[in-house]
């Protein structure tokens, strides 16, 4: 811990007055910092850019495309946020009815991991944080390979919190999430038996045991977060609706440009 300090003491800063209402704690996120830290310099090389257009304090949503079953993006967008010239704590608000295990789920929260509920969104914004919303939602449990880079619908109520309380929203567009485990097909009849939201056939799984069929391939990522989209605070609840829906569609819409516009580059 007192190397974490050291080398992130300007992060650690940071969290010393946040609420800790949903059980962070920067110790739990320093033990696996080595791990973050592997994954993302030597293993994936992940390529994180605009990072900086957070602002240093107050709050703001990111919102971005995931793939899988494993939340490898959004602890990649930690480390990111952890090791950038504004390091702050990430809140990453997610379904979290897939972490069963009560040990596994109070991990995750003291990473930074939030149940998903607009009373968490509010509490979070409120007390001026960043938060990581995926609106594509459990669709990205069983992503096919074939479909790789495309991103799903948004799911415009989860934009509805901050749209409220007139919280930028940036963009995030993240390239290799998809390719990292290639699912083959996506076994919908045994998660519905298993009651999960996926039971995706990859190289890995199910074919070698836990925690080897975790395993990813080194495929180099980018992550861009991008402008936010301007709007009015909204002045009714109507006016909020379609805003957030309006703000939902062109948040989907950047992060579709980008990775498009970043897999040109990779093909020329």
């Amino acid at each position: 811990m007192a190397t974490f300090d050291t080398q992130y003491s300007a992060f650690v800063e940071s969290t010393k007055n946040l609420d800790d209402y949903f059980g962070y704690n920067v110790i739990s996120v320093a033990k696996i910092e080595p791990l973050l830290n592997f994954l993302f310099k030597y293993w994936w090389r992940v390529n994180a850019t605009g990072f900086e257009r957070l602002p240093a304090e107050g709050p703001a949503i990111i919102a971005g495309n995931t793939s899988g079953v494993v939340p490898w993006t959004a602890l990649m967008a930690i480390f990111a946020m952890m090791s950038s010239s504004k390091p702050r704590k990430i809140n990453v608000l997610i379904d979290m009815d897939w972490a069963e295990d009560q040990r596994i789920y109070n991990f995750c929260t003291e990473i930074g991991f939030v149940p998903w509920s607009a009373d968490n969104a509010k509490r979070l914004l409120n007390n001026g944080e960043v938060v990581l919303l995926f609106p594509e939602g459990s669709a990205v449990a069983g992503k096919k390979y074939s479909m790789r880079n495309r991103v799903h619908d948004f799911d415009w109520t989860l934009f509805t919190p901050a749209i409220e309380a007139g919280v930028p929203i940036f963009p995030l567009a993240t390239l290799g999430c998809d390719e990292i485990a290639p699912v083959f097909v996506n076994v919908e009849t045994l998660s519905k038996l298993l009651k999960v939201k996926a039971f995706p056939i990859s190289p890995f799984f199910p074919w070698l045991p836990f925690p080897f069929n975790l395993m990813t391939l080194p495929v180099p990522w980018e992550m861009h977060i991008m402008k936010h989209n301007e709007y009015h605070k909204p002045k009714g609840r109507e006016e909020a609706k379609a805003l957030a829906k309006e703000i939902s569609f062109l948040t989907q819409g950047d992060v579709q440009a980008e990775l498009n516009r970043i897999l040109r580059l990779r093909h020329r």
